[in-house]
C-alpha cells in the first residue's frame, strides 16, 4: 500500500522514514487482522462457552470503536491537508478519494417540507390551459422519490395497513443482529 502518490505535492516537512514506518505498521496490522480472523474461526468452531463468546465479542467491539476513533482522527487531519492543497479528487489504483463539503442538516421539518414538495408537484401537474390534472395520485407520490430517498421502510407500520413488505423487495436470508451497548 502506498500512502502517497507521486502526483501529490508533499509539504516540505515530509519525511520518507515516517512513511516507511507507517507502511510497515499498516502491513503488520493487516496481517494481524487476517490472523485474528483465522483464530476467531477456530475459536467459534471449538465449541466455546457462551461466556467466552460474549467476552470476545465485547473485546472486538471495543477494538472496532478504537479503530473507528483512529480513522476519524486521521481522516479529519487528512481532510485539512487536502483542503489546504485544494485537492478534491485523487485516484490510487482502483481506489478513489473524494473530498466533499456539505452542511450538516438536522431537525428537518419533514411534514412542512413534504407538503411544499407535494404542492409544487401538483401545481406542475396541472395543464395551465385546461386546468386538467395530468398526473395521477400514484404518479405524484412516486415522483416524490425524486426528492427524498427513504433509507428504510418501517415494516411494522406497513403491516398495520395490510402491506407485506416482502412482496416489494428482494428478501435475503433471515439475519439476527447483535447490539453491544455500554453499561449505564
Amino acid at each position: 500500500m502506498l500512502l502517497f502518490s507521486s502526483d501529490v505535492n508533499l509539504p516540505t516537512t515530509y519525511r520518507e522514514d515516517i512513511v516507511t514506518d507507517l507502511n510497515a505498521l499498516l502491513a503488520k496490522l493487516n496481517k494481524l487482522l487476517i490472523d485474528v480472523d483465522t483464530k476467531l474461526s477456530e475459536f467459534t468452531d471449538s465449541n466455546p462457552s457462551i461466556d467466552d463468546v460474549g467476552a470476545t465479542l465485547i473485546e472486538l467491539h471495543s477494538l472496532k470503536a478504537a479503530f473507528g476513533d483512529v480513522y476519524s482522527t486521521y481522516s479529519a487531519r487528512a481532510t485539512k491537508l487536502f483542503q489546504d492543497a485544494q485537492v478534491e479528487d485523487m485516484a490510487y489504483g482502483e481506489n478513489r478519494i473524494e473530498v466533499r463539503t456539505a452542511s450538516d442538516r438536522k431537525q428537518w421539518e419533514h411534514p412542512r417540507l413534504i407538503a411544499e414538495v407535494a404542492r409544487r408537484l401538483v401545481s406542475e401537474s396541472i395543464d395551465m390551459d385546461t386546468g386538467e390534472v395530468m398526473t395521477s395520485p400514484e404518479e405524484l407520490i412516486a415522483k416524490v422519490l425524486d426528492f427524498v430517498q427513504p433509507s428504510y421502510w418501517r415494516i411494522k407500520e406497513l403491516s398495520k395497513i395490510g402491506i407485506n413488505a416482502d412482496k416489494f423487495c428482494e428478501v435475503g436470508e433471515y439475519k439476527t443482529n447483535i447490539i453491544v451497548r455500554k453499561a449505564k
